[in-house]
């Protein structure tokens, strides 16, 4: 299948002062019709990893809704690993609910308001309170098993969008219309919150974003966060 992208660059002082960004880093994902490449875990590229071990992939299953409660469907699958050394690959997997249906925009291109359709999330978390958000939601044009109702999808995601120091992570799923719209998390917030908010960022945990590269990895500097 494919997936639409939408990924934006946030801090939430500074959220106007983005939108420039944000335009650019929704222009800048792209997607693969390789999704799980069995080999990939095998493949070494660039000189910089060669003395390395090798780069570890991570699994995230969202088993719980925004309050903590259990699914009551197989979850959506997050794996996150080093595309290559200036990437990071991020693989999605789940059920097939199509409801509410696609947007109407271009597969692989920005989608406004793309957390109104089903949609998965993965947000990463660095210093200052700076986060990287990614979303992704399908399109039903191919490798999509309407027999088995799944999906899944590939977004690989440049270096230079990633703040500064990631170290915490948390991802999201939604589906449904109207009173049966369903929001999913990773990491759930506490019962004392009464409606759903992927902004929390007290409610995300700890991520070794460091461990999907080689041990002597040093996250690159960005521009795109040095005056944010």
């Amino acid at each position: 299948m494919e997936i639409f992208s939408c990924t934006a660059a946030v801090n939430r002082r500074h959220r106007r002062r983005l939108e420039k960004l944000r335009s650019t880093v929704v222009n800048s994902s792209y997607l693969r019709r390789d999704p799980f490449n069995q080999n990939f875990r095998a493949k070494r590229t660039g000189p910089t990893e060669k003395s390395g071990p090798p780069r570890k992939e991570l699994t995230f299953s969202i088993t719980t809704n925004w309050n903590g409660d259990p699914v009551d469907h197989s979850p959506v699958v997050f794996r996150v690993g080093a595309a290559d050394g200036t990437s990071v690959r991020v693989d999605v997997s789940g059920p097939l609910f199509n409801d509410p249906g696609p947007p109407a925009v271009a597969s692989g291109g920005p989608c406004p308001e793309l957390w109104e359709y089903e949609v998965a999330e993965i947000f990463f978390l660095g210093d200052k309170e700076k986060y990287l958000e990614d979303k992704l939601a399908l399109s039903y044009t191919a490798n999509t098993d309407d027999i088995n109702k799944t999906w899944k999808g590939r977004a690989i995601i440049p270096l230079e969008y990633f703040p500064p120091d990631v170290t915490k992570i948390n991802a999201y799923a939604i589906h449904g219309s109207g009173n049966g719209r369903q929001y999913e998390a990773l990491h759930p917030a506490s019962k004392e919150f009464h409606t759903p908010d992927f902004h929390r960022l007290q409610f995300f945990k700890e991520f070794d974003f460091k461990a999907l590269f080689p041990t002597s990895w040093i996250q690159p500097e960005s521009t795109h966060w040095t005056n944010i």
